[in-house]
């Protein structure tokens, strides 16, 4: 599922204010990020065992499904994977790659449209 949730800070600050309010609920969602220096890596290539989500913030790449199917993901915007869902995503070659990664078995991608900017 993609998302498209506004520019990189408009996405950045929806990811803060929904960590915020799932750890103040007592919910298991995880962040981390990654970054590439070069692109042209591949992040994942295997089933998930909880829900995962990637957000670009810099640079973009392409979320691939089981089938091989690719999905351009842009700086703004966010892929989801629900638990069991093969996933993977390639960074764009020759091109810097910073992306926040959600995880957990409680993660929504819904409860992160905070605003009417950001469509799920």
């Amino acid at each position: 599922m993609l998302i498209n949730c506004g520019s990189a800070t408009e996405a950045r600050a929806k990811v803060d204010a929904y960590l915020r309010e799932s750890h103040a609920a007592g919910l298991q969602v995880f962040r981390s990020r990654f970054r590439t220096a070069r692109g042209g890596g591949r992040y994942g290539g295997h089933p998930w065992r909880t829900n995962y989500m990637i957000i670009v913030v810099r640079g973009g790449g392409r979320a691939v499904d089981a089938q091989g199917q690719e999905l351009a993901v842009e700086p703004g915007q966010a892929v989801f994977w629900p638990a069991g869902d093969w996933f993977a995503f390639d960074t764009a070659p020759g091109r810097e790659t910073e992306a926040l990664v959600l995880e957990g078995a409680d993660l929504d991608p819904k409860q992160i449209s905070l605003s009417a900017t950001c469509d799920t």
